[in-house]
């Protein structure tokens, strides 16, 4: 039986990270796995608006122009 992570690279996805971990250390892998190099987030689950924002703020290229989160969250 697959793991989540595996089953979604299975499916294609790049890279995964874990949503459990703490904050700061979910950015640290989301910059490990990207290299800064994005300017759009979307947030699939709802329960990931927190970490994007953040993600956008202290981990995307700081050049991009405009930047984007979209989440499906309804707040």
């Amino acid at each position: 039986m697959l793991t989540e992570n595996k089953l979604v690279e299975a499916l294609g996805a790049d890279a995964t990270y874990s949503h459990r971990l703490p904050l700061e250390d979910q950015l640290k892998q989301i910059a490990s796995i990207t290299g800064g190099k994005f300017c759009r987030v979307f947030d699939a689950s709802a329960f990931g608006a927190e970490t994007g924002m953040a993600a956008l703020a202290k981990h995307a290229d700081p050049l991009a122009k405009p930047k984007y989160f979209s989440t499906t969250n309804d707040w």
